[in-house]
């Protein structure tokens, strides 16, 4: 697909929804400005496999969107997000990603906003693959949400990723093991600062030293 069009109020969340997929260069808003559409699942997955470049000129979204992960307590994982491999872009006039657990980038990719665009979680890191972010065209927030847990587990190391906006707000974890963190303002005319990082933020890029276990053995 070329683009994926979300219309009015959408609605993807249905009761017991396991798992979402938004795969498609653009996913568009095509509604009024207080419209918001809506996907919600244990697992939300962004992505473009057909690794086709949005285009410049593509329409713009008037509407919201709201991505919302929920991965169960009961789960060996609390990744509730994924920014997978390939460019996408979000039409819509502004994006909240919101999840109890983590965002996780894998592979290659972008995921760009026209608008504002907040991403709430109890971790935003990414896998050994990545070489990923997130661009907006206006304010990109980092923050907490209500509710989170995250297993701090180590998806992988030597991950990048992107923060890039106007105006980037970091308020909340980013955990990249052994990896590069690059988070760069352009600059809004109505603003001071550029990056502002919180007094709760944690920007996180160390590596780690594992531990020997008690046997060995040779062949």
């Amino acid at each position: 697909y070329d683009a994926l069009d979300l219309v009015g109020n959408a609605r993807l969340n249905q009761a017991g929804l396991k798992e979402v997929v938004l795969d498609a260069p653009i996913i568009r808003g095509v509604g009024a400005s207080g419209d918001v559409a809506e996907v919600v699942a244990d697992h939300v997955v962004l992505r473009n496999t057909t690794q086709t470049v949005p285009a410049a000129d593509a329409d713009q979204g008037a509407s919201k969107l709201l991505i919302k992960g929920q991965p169960p307590v009961a789960d060996a994982t609390a990744e509730g997000v994924t920014f997978g491999a390939g460019p996408v872009q979000l039409a819509f006039n502004q994006v909240n990603v919101e999840t109890t657990g983590d965002v996780v980038m894998r592979g290659k990719g972008r995921v760009t906003t026209q608008g504002d665009a907040t991403i709430a979680a109890a971790r935003l890191t990414a896998d050994k693959t990545a070489d990923h972010g997130v661009v907006s065209a206006k304010t990109l927030t980092v923050t907490h949400t209500a509710n989170e847990r995250t297993l701090g587990d180590r998806v992988g190391a030597g991950g990048k990723v992107l923060l890039e906006a106007q105006r980037v707000v970091q308020d909340g974890l980013i955990d990249v093991a052994s990896g590069r963190i690059d988070i760069h303002g352009t600059g809004q005319t109505d603003q001071t600062n550029a990056v502002e990082l919180t007094n709760r933020s944690e920007t996180r890029a160390a590596g780690w030293v594992a531990k020997a276990g008690k046997d060995w053995s040779t062949v």
